[in-house]
């Protein structure tokens, strides 16, 4: 039987596989992984320091993909024309994405782990800023600029907010479909666009 060739990309993909499949990121320890890749947990060690380490590398790899995958999904449903404002486009894909993958969601939003994650968005501006020129071209009457910021940040505040008691369910138990719509209706009124 060949071992598998470990890397560290290769032990990220796999921790991040694990947090997908329980939905959090309790129960993921070095000797899961280990045991996923079919190696002793001290090998781990090579390539990461500590499970901190491994940990931050990871939630780096989920925002990575997560944001490339919304970058993505948002120019497809506006080019496809099932969105025509951008900014509603994005922010149904941020649903979607969150209720896709709601141990990643948890990971990185909700579940107390004593992590500074504070690494992990430093180098990345943050949601509303991107989405502001889009925001602005959407809008059917000009808006200053400092408003559509606020609009925007209430809005992003909006949205994580009920996934939050969504995913952890403390909120009226509805389809995820029904969720998604409510939710847009609700930002589309707080951003001040039609749909």
């Amino acid at each position: 039987m060949r071992k598998k060739k470990l890397s560290k990309e290769i032990i990220i993909y796999t921790t991040i596989a694990l947090i997908e499949e329980k939905e959090s990121i309790h129960n993921v320890n070095f000797r899961e992984i280990a045991r996923r890749l079919a190696c002793a947990h001290t090998s781990l060690y090579n390539f990461f320091p500590s499970f901190e380490a491994l940990i931050l590398e990871s939630g780096m790899q989920i925002m990575l993909d997560m944001r490339q995958t919304l970058t993505f999904e948002t120019m497809e449903r506006v080019r496809t024309g099932n969105f025509k404002r951008y900014t509603l486009a994005y922010i149904h894909c941020v649903l979607e994405f969150a209720l896709a993958h709601p141990g990643w969601y948890r990971f990185l939003w909700l579940e107390h782990i004593d992590i500074d994650f504070s690494e992990l968005f430093q180098n990345h501006q943050r949601p509303e800023i991107l989405l502001l020129p889009y925001y602005i071209s959407d809008l059917d009457q000009p808006m200053i600029e400092s408003e559509a910021v606020i609009r925007l940040k209430l809005a992003h505040g909006f949205v994580h907010g009920e996934l939050c008691k969504y995913l952890s369910g403390k909120s009226q138990s509805i389809e995820a479909k029904d969720f998604i719509a409510s939710t847009l209706d609700h930002v589309t009124w707080l951003l001040n666009i039609s749909a």
